[in-house]
This record gives structure tokens, C-alpha cells and sequence, in this order.
């Protein structure tokens, strides 16, 4: 049985040093170890490479570091900005972890506004204050915002003795909770062994003198083991921080807003000429908060040996597009991997649009082939009141009718909390208002469910048949999909000296999703949380890795920096890689923030 230590000054710091054990076979380049030594000693480092240098296995082992001692592993947060990414590194979402909202107004994630939530949240907020090592995995698509909000909040909360104060009492609450249960298991097992007692026999007295000797019940923690009194002027309140991801990837995707809008005409007023553009960029590179890391010693490490590809000419090819380079023998080398017309595939790869639309369109054009009888999914639509999100949303989780408290209705008439929806755009929300489905469709999943088990927003599956089930929460028997999901390639099944991926099968269920679109109003659109995935953009696609793939970029060309790069590096060979068409030389651009950034980063 472990008991905690009695009387322990530090006692979520045992002062071990657990060795880093491997966790594949794959042995570490020497630039490798350095780096991951230089984790492991509570180093905050950034590092990159381009695609397949071995930034997932770098991490990967110092997460394994992290996570072999429990006290280490409690104090350490490992997320990444999206459910795919995140699953690869067994971590969660970045905005989840830290109570980020969906919301294109930049204050309503404001550092203020995430520590009044802490503050309302208490497992909110023994994440800002117990964390002492964070990890964000694919950074490159980090808002800056967001990471300069997470910083700050940190620091304020770590900083503040009643909030430690608040968190100690939470967590002493918790340890003798465990400890008690912990104490009566033990107890019962003794005493069942030794008297032959059943299980369902009084032992309350027993177990009371039992555990009143038990070394947990004197557990102490005092908020001094977290308070620092300096926090709030180190970034990130003085944790340690590690950082991976490929700036030369696709920008961090920003939501058009009035309130933005109004942000970058300020900026414009303050900077001119090419500082301007870097104080423009969402890059997180760009923010005071990563100057403070630089500042207090934030190594940054290039990883320059790419282990992905096998295939030399389209290492070469995916190394110089990276930058921005394009010449004829890079078209020459694309040039046998366009489709033609009669070209027939039996397995048929994922197409990565450019363009929303023309993934939608081609996804429109693979259903209409499938013969089988079409299902249709309509959302529920509604506006509400901010203050009134939070209970609708618990309402609507608990499958009750949200507005029970109200003469409101599901079905969209108002009288109060409910808005008229027709007046609101629901477009920034990543399901439709209309969902079309049959078996057989290419799906891809919508929101995280299971990121343990690789059940992300962004799995792909097949639509295998449909249930009836009752509905509580609409009163009447509904169609829901049955699914056959591919799970991430962390969550894969040994076969022999080989992994091949796993394959579940879920009925997928209505979710919500909401938005605060203004200062007082939020959309909320309740939907199965599926899209059709024959195609889908190559936004969605950052932070995958698959077999094969068709690119489909226009010829109008890319319209975001990293956009072709990030395309054609999905793919793990080139004979994986089919195109529509070959790249114009407007396709192929970097950020000129990013080239400075790396070219002043890594200068040596």
C-alpha cells in the first residue's frame, strides 16, 4: 500500500529523478538526447524541424519522463492546440485545459477574463496553479493571443496566496478522501483474512482506529508549496515551458470580427513598414510573452534530420518547398503524380482543398454515387443571452429541454432567452445546419469525444448503418449514425513486429456548439457532429499524417503562407500523392515574419 509522506515540506516533490526509460525502438540522434536532456532537466526549450525530424519522439519520451513519477505527472500539463494533435501525445486541447472559449472578440479570452474563471472553477483553477511544466505541442498554430493570455493568467493566479490557499484545501480534501477509501479497503482485506469476516459485515468501528494510525490521515500541504510571490512578472508564472511545432506550417487561423478589425488599426497607427507586419502576425513569436521566455533562457533547437521520408528526391522536394523554393525540378517531380481523367483508385485517398467550398462540392458529388436510402440531420438553432449559456448547455448535456425555466421551446420560438437564430451567422460553427448522410459516406468527426482512445474532432470513418433511438431531450424517435471510426495512430493494435490502425464502431449522438458571437449574445447549434469526409481543407488536415492523399490546390494558387507545404507533407511518400494539378509558382509563399524569426533564431 503507498501512503503519502507525513510532515513533507514539498510534497508533490520528492526529489526523484526517475530514468527515462525508451518507449519505441527507435534510437535518438545526438541532437536528440541533448535536447531531450535539457528537458528533462526543466530546461523551457522550442523546438522544430521540418517534417518527420522526430519532434513527435522527442517529445513523446520526455512525456513518458514526466509521466513515470505521479508527483512529476501531476504537475505537468500536456496539450496541443487541436484534438488530433493532442491524441498523438496523449494530452488534451489547449483550450480545454485552460477554459478557453470560442469567440472571434479578442477580450472575451482576455487574461482577466480567464482568472475570473479560474476563480469560479476550482479544477480550472489547480491547473494554472499547480502546473509547473507545460507542454504545447504543433505551438505554430497557437493564437498569439491565446498564448499571451495563458501566460499571463498564470502568473496572476500563482501569485495571488489565496488562490494557492483555495487549491491546497481542495487538494488536502481530496488526499484524505483517497486516503480514507484507501483505509477502509485495507482494513476490510485484513480483517476478512484474518477472521474470516464476509464483506458486507459492520466494520465501521475497525475501520475508524484502523485508519486514524495511517500515515495519510496526517497528509499536509501548505499553499507555500505553490505561492510565488514574483510570478506575475515570469511568463507563465516561472513554469517551465516546452514548445514544439513548424512555424513555416499554416499561420494560427483568426475569426474576422469588428472587434479584431478595430485591434489591427490600432497596431497599423503604432508601426510602420515590416515591423508592422510582424506586430500584424498571430504567430506566437510575435508576442512580449515569447520575448520573456527568450529572455529567461528559453532554449530554441533546430532539428535538421528527417526520418519520414524514405524517399530522398521527395525529402529533398518537401525541404525546399518548406522555405518557399520552386523551380523546374520540382514541377518535374510533380509532374507524373497528376491525375488524369479516367484515373481509377481502389482505395480512394482524402482530397486536400485550398477552399471550403470545393471540398464541399466534392463531397456532395461522392454521396450522390452512393445508392443507398439518404438520412437527413437538422440543427437546432438558437441565440441566447450570455449569461444564460452556461445552464442551456448544462440543460441541453443532461438531455432536458434547455429552456425548461422559460416558455421557450426547442423548436425556435421566442419569448425572452431565446433569440430569433435567423438573425445570427452560424457558419463559424464546424458543423452543418443540414446533414446529409447514407451508409457508406466518408465521415470526419466533428468534436472531440474520447481523446484517449484517438476519438477526435478530425477522425475519419464510414457511416455503417443507422439506429433508432428515442430521444429524451426532442420527445420523439430519432435516426442516429453508427460509425466505423480509424483511430489516431496513437491508438493502434499490435500485430506481430507490426501496427496496423484501430478500427471502433460508435453511435454517434447529437453534441452542442456554441460561440459568443457579441458582448452579450452567444449561437448555440445542437447537431451530430459529423461532416462528409471525402474531402476536407488543408487547414483541417495540419497535424495528420496518412498514406495517400489527392492535393487540390487552384490554379488561382494558395492563399495562405505554409498552405502547399503543409499540404504535400501529409503524405509519407510520393507515391502516396496524387495532385489535380501542378503548383503555380503563387502557390508556393512563406510568412516574411517567419523567415525573420527563424533566420534571427537560428542565426548560427
Amino acid at each position: 500500500m503507498s501512503t503519502l509522506r507525513k510532515n513533507h515540506t514539498d510534497p508533490l516533490n520528492t526529489g526523484r529523478r526517475p530514468t527515462i526509460e525508451p518507449i519505441c525502438s527507435t534510437e535518438l540522434a545526438a541532437a536528440s538526447k541533448e535536447l531531450l536532456n535539457l528537458m528533462c532537466e526543466g530546461k523551457s526549450v522550442y523546438f522544430t524541424g521540418k517534417a518527420g525530424a522526430g519532434k513527435t519522439e522527442v517529445l513523446s519520451r520526455f512525456i513518458h519522463f514526466r509521466r513515470s513519477d505521479p508527483f512529476m505527472a501531476l504537475k505537468t500539463l500536456i496539450t496541443a492546440p487541436t484534438g488530433i494533435a493532442a491524441s498523438h501525445i496523449s494530452g488534451s486541447t489547449l483550450h480545454s485545459r485552460f477554459g478557453l472559449k470560442p469567440s472571434p472578440i479578442p477580450k472575451h479570452n482576455s487574461a482577466q477574463e480567464l482568472v475570473k474563471r479560474a476563480n469560479q472553477d476550482i479544477n480550472l483553477l489547480s491547473r494554472y496553479i499547480l502546473t509547473d511544466t507545460l507542454v504545447i505541442d504543433e505551438v505554430s498554430m497557437v493564437n498569439k493571443r491565446d498564448f499571451e493570455a495563458i501566460s499571463v493568467a498564470m502568473g496572476l493566479l500563482k501569485s495571488d496566496f489565496h488562490a494557492c490557499q483555495k487549491v491546497v484545501r481542495y487538494l488536502t480534501k481530496k488526499a484524505e478522501k483517497r486516503a480514507k477509501a484507501q483505509a477502509k479497503k485495507e482494513a476490510s482485506r485484513a480483517l476478512e483474512s484474518t477472521c474470516n469476516v464476509t464483506p458486507g459485515h459492520n466494520l465501521l468501528s475497525e475501520l475508524k482506529e484502523t485508519a486514524t494510525d495511517m500515515e495519510s490521515w496526517n497528509f499536509q500541504l501548505e499553499p507555500r508549496t505553490f505561492f510565488d510571490k514574483d510570478a506575475a512578472s515570469k511568463p507563465f508564472g516561472g513554469a517551465q515551458v516546452v514548445l514544439s511545432g513548424d512555424f513555416y506550417q499554416l499561420p494560427p487561423v483568426e475569426r474576422e470580427s469588428e472587434a479584431l478589425v478595430q485591434y489591427r488599426q490600432m497596431v497599423s497607427l503604432q508601426f510602420q513598414g515590416k515591423d508592422l507586419e510582424w506586430h500584424l502576425s498571430p504567430y506566437v513569436f510575435t508576442g512580449s510573452e515569447w520575448g520573456k521566455l527568450v529572455r529567461s533562457g528559453m532554449k530554441m533547437v533546430m532539428l535538421e534530420k528527417s526520418f519520414r521520408h524514405g524517399d530522398t528526391d521527395f525529402t529533398d522536394f518537401l525541404d525546399r518547398l518548406r522555405v518557399g523554393e520552386w523551380d523546374d525540378d520540382m514541377i518535374g517531380l510533380l509532374q507524373p503524380r497528376i491525375l488524369s481523367g479516367d484515373s481509377h483508385q481502389e482505395v480512394q485517398p482524402i482530397k486536400l482543398c485550398a477552399y471550403r467550398a470545393t471540398a464541399q462540392d466534392y463531397n456532395s458529388q461522392n454521396l450522390r454515387k452512393i445508392q443507398s436510402p439518404q438520412v437527413d440531420f437538422r440543427s437546432y438553432d438558437h441565440v441566447v443571452e450570455i449569461e444564460q449559456l452556461a445552464p442551456i448547455l448544462k440543460n441541453l448535456s443532461e438531455s432536458r429541454n434547455p429552456y425548461a425555466d422559460s416558455t421557450d421551446n426547442i423548436d425556435g420560438s421566442t419569448d425572452g432567452s431565446l433569440l430569433d437564430a435567423h438573425s445570427m451567422d452560424f457558419t463559424s460553427l464546424p458543423v452543418p445546419a443540414l446533414l446529409h448522410l447514407r451508409i457508406g459516406a466518408q465521415v470526419v468527426l466533428s468534436k472531440n469525444q474520447r481523446i484517449g482512445s484517438g476519438l477526435v474532432n478530425g477522425t475519419r470513418g464510414k457511416v455503417v448503418d443507422f439506429y433508432e433511438a428515442f430521444d429524451d431531450l426532442l420527445q420523439k424517435k430519432v435516426k442516429l449514425p453508427i460509425v466505423e471510426f480509424k483511430l489516431s495512430t496513437s491508438a493502434t493494435t499490435a500485430t506481430g513486429h507490426r501496427k496496423r490502425p484501430q478500427y471502433d464502431t460508435f453511435m454517434v449522438g447529437y453534441e452542442n456548439f456554441s460561440c459568443q458571437v457579441t458582448e452579450s449574445r452567444a449561437i448555440v447549434r445542437r447537431q451530430i457532429p459529423l461532416r462528409l469526409g471525402w474531402g476536407i481543407t488543408i487547414h483541417r488536415s495540419q497535424g495528420m499524417t496518412l498514406d495517400s492523399v489527392i492535393v487540390d490546390i487552384p490554379r488561382s494558387g494558395a492563399f495562405a503562407p505554409g498552405q502547399a507545404y503543409v499540404a504535400f507533407s501529409r503524405v509519407k511518400t510520393l507515391e502516396g500523392l496524387s495532385i489535380t494539378r501542378n503548383l503555380a509558382r503563387e502557390s508556393v509563399f512563406v510568412s516574411s515574419a517567419v523567415k525573420q524569426f527563424y533566420s534571427e533564431a537560428f542565426a548560427s
